[in-house]
């Protein structure tokens, strides 16, 4: 999913010192941290002060719900080498029975688990643990599909660690999740649209919302391709559903998350009308395109774009904020004009190639230069050995392997093999 297409790293950020609030649509002041964050790292400006969980202390949350999901504290009370995880409800009583598990993750060994269940007091102790720097742990609790987590943290060589989790109830009414607010940015790229989507999801309720046992279907427009998503540390997973977008699967506790993902759509000729279904009850949006010379960008029932910069780049961007009252988004309709094209240039240079080809066919007629001839069994391999490397390349291409650029280039010198082999073919048969 990483890696590829769409550079999804630098368009998140373009995105993120773009992407609107609820309460005025201005630009956002501060970075939200990065999903590998340390756990003892200082939080950003408006970031719950309470505990290391990101759900704790939302604004009109019930008081039980304000305190933090997990807590993971070092405890000279713990031995070293051990973990005792304390699994409490939500009015912090014990919870007896819980299944618990340790995530365990180093370079060496890779992922490990180990798994307990809570006895009557509502403990799980994991005892002669590793301590140090190369091993990391992750505490979760599985309570009927939804995933409760503390921070990863390392264990000292001189205590063990204290973990605290709240079990909540859990729920898989939909209309517990609502899009807080979500934004769409579109770049132009060669032969492709470069599509990243962001949106901060919020839990409105007191339990825990699951999502569909087989992941609540996103669906992406037609022709999507290269499709990744940026992970994140909460129970939330996004997986391709190829031809229909992808699935949204895990859970989510009260209170917010964002999710970013990104993907590619081909480009045909100056115009495109996409369309993009949002399954949540939504509020607030905003659309982000490349400010190209020519262009026009509508979206259906938002105001006409205006043009903002950042760091030296051009955005037409328009936004939409729906009153207590009015009906919610349920999709975007954008509709550009005047897409920049690539350029005559790839099909001067196929005339080009054809051009030069009939010109050696009648050359090879009239000149009466003998030249040594290919056998045309040879010929119809490299025929077909070269139709193939296309077929391959342009599978490639499709899947978003590789970059638009490199097939490109690939293609044109494949291209030049090709016509020459198909002349040589000619030359044999004259």
């Amino acid at each position: 999913m990483t890696g590829r297409g769409i550079g999804l790293v630098s368009w998140r950020l373009a995105l993120l010192a773009l992407l609107v609030n609820t309460a005025s649509f201005a630009h956002a002041q501060a970075a939200l941290p990065s999903d590998d964050s340390a756990p003892d790292q200082q939080l950003p400006a408006g970031h719950p002060a309470v505990g290391d969980d990101p759900h704790a202390g939302v604004d009109g949350a019930p008081q039980e719900l304000r305190k933090p999901l997990a807590t993971a504290d070092a405890s000279k009370d713990v031995p070293v080498g051990s973990i005792r995880v304390h699994v409490l409800d939500a009015a912090d009583r014990p919870v007896a029975g819980a299944d618990v598990q340790i995530g365990t993750m180093s370079q060496e060994s890779g992922r490990t688990t180990l798994s307990a269940k809570s006895d009557a007091a509502g403990i799980a102790s994991f005892d002669k643990l590793l301590t140090g720097d190369k091993l990391a742990y992750r505490v979760n609790v599985l309570a009927d599909g939804a995933k409760f987590s503390s921070m990863p943290f390392r264990l000292p060589s001189d205590q063990g660690y204290k973990v605290v989790i709240r079990q909540l109830e859990t729920t898989r009414d939909e209309h517990e999740v609502v899009l807080y607010v979500g934004a769409t940015s579109v770049e132009l790229k060669d032969e492709r649209l470069k599509i990243v989507q962001q949106v901060r999801l919020f839990n409105v309720g007191r339990k825990a919302y699951v999502f569909p046992e087989n992941g609540l279907l996103v669906p992406l427009p037609p022709g999507a391709m290269a499709f990744q998503a940026d992970e994140v540390m909460t129970d939330q997973h996004l997986h391709e559903d190829a031809g229909h977008g992808f699935r949204l699967q895990g859970s989510l506790p009260p209170g917010e998350v964002t999710l970013t993902w990104g993907f590619d759509l081909p480009r045909e000729g100056s115009a495109a009308d996409l369309t993009f279904d949002l399954p949540w009850t939504t509020f607030a949006y905003r659309v982000l395109v490349d400010a190209a010379d020519g262009l026009t960008v509508d979206v259906d029932d938002m105001p006409k774009p205006e043009i903002h910069s950042d760091e030296g780049r051009r955005f037409l961007v328009t936004e939409v904020m729906k009153n207590p009252g009015e009906a919610p988004l349920r999709s975007i309709h954008l509709h550009l004009r005047g897409i920049p094209g690539p350029g005559p240039m790839r099909y001067i240079a196929t005339g080009l190639a054809l051009v030069l080809l009939a010109f050696g066919l009648v050359f090879a007629k009239t000149a009466g230069t003998p030249v040594k001839t290919v056998p045309a069994r040879e010929l119809a391999a490299q025929k077909t050995a070269l139709l193939e490397r296309v077929r391959t390349l342009d599978a490639e291409h499709r899947r978003g392997d590789i970059g638009p650029e490199f097939h490109a280039q690939t293609l044109a010198t494949l291209e030049e093999e090709l016509s020459a082999v198909l002349y040589e073919e000619a030359r044999a048969k004259h």
